[in-house]
């Protein structure tokens, strides 16, 4: 059963992968926002993935987030990631990510519950 007020934190290392540098979002060697959000997401899917059937999954289908600071390599990044809304088959997520110094980003994220099946049936 999903309930508001569900959470949980999550920790990442960044690795050399993960880099602004590598992803191709920047030049620099620090943690990519497209790696930051993606540690973000899974977070959310997580989060959730137990209380569902297995026949469903979650997808995302919005994100208002904004990096806040640089997190550089082999650093931790924890998010902390809690539904706060239920409507539907939409779950609304508020997740914050600190690294070992400081607020790195918020993100408002939203997933719908899909079936599995008949969602993937839909790109083949």
């Amino acid at each position: 059963m999903l309930n508001i007020g569900l959470k949980k934190t999550f920790v990442y290392k960044v690795n050399y992968q993960n880099l602004a540098s590598q992803v191709g979002s920047g030049d620099l060697d620090v943690l990519a926002t497209p790696s930051l959000l993606a540690f973000m997401e899974n977070s959310a899917k997580e989060l959730v993935n137990e209380e569902l059937s297995e026949l469903d999954s979650t997808v995302g289908i919005n994100v208002e987030m904004s990096h806040l600071a640089p997190t550089e390599l082999n650093d931790e990044v924890k998010v902390e990631c809690e539904l706060i809304n239920v409507e539907g088959r939409i779950l609304t997520f508020n997740i914050l990510a600190h690294d070992s110094n400081t607020l790195v980003s918020k993100m408002t994220h939203k997933r719908c519950i899909v079936n599995k099946e008949k969602f993937m049936s839909k790109v083949k």
